[in-house]
C-alpha cells in the first residue's frame, strides 16, 4: 500500500476523518489520537493525500446519490446477489481475499446513515445540503401522499 493510502487508513482507524479544505487538509477526531509523527506525515503527503481524497469523494457522490434515492434509503447500491471478487453493493472487483462491500460503498453507507438519521451534529456544509434535500424530499413525498 503506499504511504498516503497507509496514512489515511490509519487514521481513519482512530476514528480522525481528514477534509480537504481548499489546497488545505483539515482533521478532526478524538483528542490525541493525532500524533506528531501523523501531522509530519501529513506534511510531507499532503498533495497525494489531497488529491486521493478528492478522488475519493467523487467516488463517494455518485454511491450516496444512488442510495438515498431508493425508497426508502438503502445502503446497497445495487440488489443484486454478490459474485465472487466483487463488492455486494456495486460490484466494482474487490482487492484479493476481500469479501463484503468495498471500502467507498461502507463510506457512503455511513454517510446515509448519517443524513437519514441526523445524527452527526459537525457536518460540513456538503453533508449537511445532502441532509437538508433528503429532508425536503421526504417532506414532498408526505404532502404528495
Amino acid at each position: 500500500m503506499n504511504p498516503a493510502m497507509l496514512l489515511i487508513a490509519e487514521l481513519r482507524l482512530l476514528d480522525v476523518e481528514l477534509v480537504v479544505d481548499g489546497e488545505n487538509l483539515r482533521y478532526q477526531g478524538p483528542k490525541g489520537a493525532v500524533t506528531p509523527e501523523h501531522i509530519q506525515r501529513l506534511k510531507s503527503l499532503k498533495s497525494e493525500i489531497r488529491d486521493r481524497l478528492i478522488a475519493e469523494e467523487d467516488a463517494l457522490s455518485w454511491r450516496v446519490d444512488v442510495m438515498l434515492a431508493s425508497d426508502p434509503p438503502t445502503f446497497w447500491v445495487l440488489q443484486l446477489p454478490p459474485k465472487p471478487g466483487q463488492c455486494w453493493s456495486c460490484q466494482e472487483p474487490q482487492p484479493l481475499n476481500q469479501d463484503g462491500k468495498c471500502t467507498l460503498c461502507c463510506l457512503a453507507s455511513v454517510r446515509v446513515s448519517r443524513i437519514v438519521d441526523g445524527i452527526d451534529p459537525q457536518v460540513d456544509e456538503e453533508t449537511q445540503a445532502e441532509r437538508d434535500m433528503y429532508i425536503s424530499q421526504q417532506a414532498l413525498m408526505e404532502i404528495a401522499s
